[in-house]
Order: C-alpha cells, then sequence, then structure tokens
C-alpha cells in the first residue's frame, strides 16, 4: 500500500494524494515461466512456458489509467513534468526516476534493507545518464564504501546529491565529506599513478642521428 501511496503523489496532480483514489489490483504469484527471450529456451534446455526453479514470488500490480472516480486521466508514461502545462493538467506530471526511488526508499525501510551502492537507483541513472565528472565522484564513491562500509548511508546520501547535480567538480565533494567521513582523507592524499614524461618530438631525430653517426665511427674504424 505505501509503494501506491507514492505513485499517487508523484502525479503531482489535484484530487491524487494517495493509494484510495486510484483503481488497482494487486496479487502475489508465485511462479515465473521459461519465455523466447531466455538463454535456457534458445538452447533448448527448456521449453516456453516451463516454471522456472527457485523462490519465483512476486507481486503483479495492475493501475487503471483513470483515478477511482474515472474523471481524471493519469499516465506514468507521461514525461513533461510540467513542461507541457496544459497537457500535464490532463495527464498529470509523472517522474519515472523519483518514483522508483521512493519505492527504493519504500522497500528497505520496510524490510530493514541495508542496500550498497551499486544496488541504488541513484547509481544506476548516474552510469546510465550521468556527465563524464558524474561518474568520476562515483568511482570515488565506491573507493569510500570499500574503506568504511559502517558509513554507508552517508555514501548513498552522497550519491543521491551526485544525482542531483550538486558538485560542480570532484573536489567540491571531497571537501563536503571531508567534516562527516575521516577515510576520504585518504582518498583524497593518495597519490595518482606517476606517469613518466613524454618524449619530445625532437627526441627520435635525436636518435637517428646519433645512431647514423655511430655507424660512421664503425665504418672508420673498419677502415683502419
Amino acid at each position: 500500500m505505501a509503494v501506491m501511496d507514492e505513485y499517487a503523489k508523484n502525479f503531482n496532480r489535484s484530487g491524487i494524494t494517495d493509494a484510495k483514489d486510484l483503481l488497482w489490483y494487486a496479487k502475489i504469484e508465485q511462479h515465473r515461466y521459461y519465455t523466447y527471450a531466455d538463454n535456457e529456451v534458445k538452447n533448448g534446455s527448456k521449453k516456453r512456458g516451463e516454471f522456472k526453479t527457485g523462490d519465483q514470488t512476486h507481486i503483479q500490480v495492475i493501475v487503471s489509467r483513470k483515478d477511482l472516480l474515472n474523471k481524471l486521466k493519469l499516465s506514468p508514461m507521461n514525461s513533461s513534468r510540467g513542461k507541457n502545462i496544459e497537457h500535464s493538467k490532463k495527464m498529470g506530471q509523472f517522474n519515472r526516476v523519483a518514483f522508483k526511488q521512493c519505492g527504493e526508499t519504500v522497500f528497505d525501510k520496510m524490510f530493514g534493507f541495508d542496500r550498497g551502492l551499486k544496488d541504488t537507483m541513484d547509481y544506476s541513472n548516474i552510469r546510465k545518464n550521468g556527465t563524464i565528472e558524474q561518474r568520476q565522484q562515483l568511482d570515488v564513491l565506491l573507493l569510500g564504501e570499500a574503506r568504511m562500509p559502517a558509513d554507508s548511508k552517508v555514501i548513498i546520501h552522497t550519491a543521491k546529491e551526485i544525482s542531483l547535480g550538486k558538485f560542480d567538480a570532484l573536489q567540491n565533494m571531497l571537501s563536503a565529506l571531508r567534516s562527516t567521513v575521516s577515510a576520504f582523507l585518504d582518498i583524497m592524499t593518495d597519490p595518482g599513478p606517476t606517469v613518466g614524461a613524454s618524449p619530445s618530438p625532437d627526441e627520435p631525430k635525436k636518435r637517428r642521428k646519433k645512431k647514423k653517426g655511430q655507424k660512421n665511427d664503425q665504418s672508420m674504424n673498419r677502415g683502419f
């Protein structure tokens, strides 16, 4: 019920405040079935329609595209997010990314699930849609999580801030964390790999000249 409350709120529409304003149905399923897309069906080890083994418990939810009173249209596929005012008035301003994050939070609180950074919606979203700078910041967070697993809440909160574009540069993120998490000081002071100086463009020419000079000396020695 809690996740459906978040579903309703995410429309940001007057008259739709919680699950009671929606027309929906949910049921618990105990089985999943092999389909043509499964590798087992493709290689012939399983047939399409056979039960999958193991724990396959899941919930299926069916939601009407109109509210409980059959007056308001509701579409989670609308992604205008208020940019198209008239369209948003008709269909709402559903943000699918925000809803996934809300569902993640509801699940973790309900079941006491200690979610790692790689299991978060923010991590997946940054990896898929983030800038190069945001991905670099995320890589540093992964290092921090490995060094201080007890501070996972701080790590996950920082990932959310990265996703929202709070930090313009990696140094800004590290500076914000420095006063909170001491282990990030090690990351800040950890020297990177030493890169050797690149040879100058004239160096190959000098080497060729030297070899040529050596050949002349050798030929002169042979003459004597």
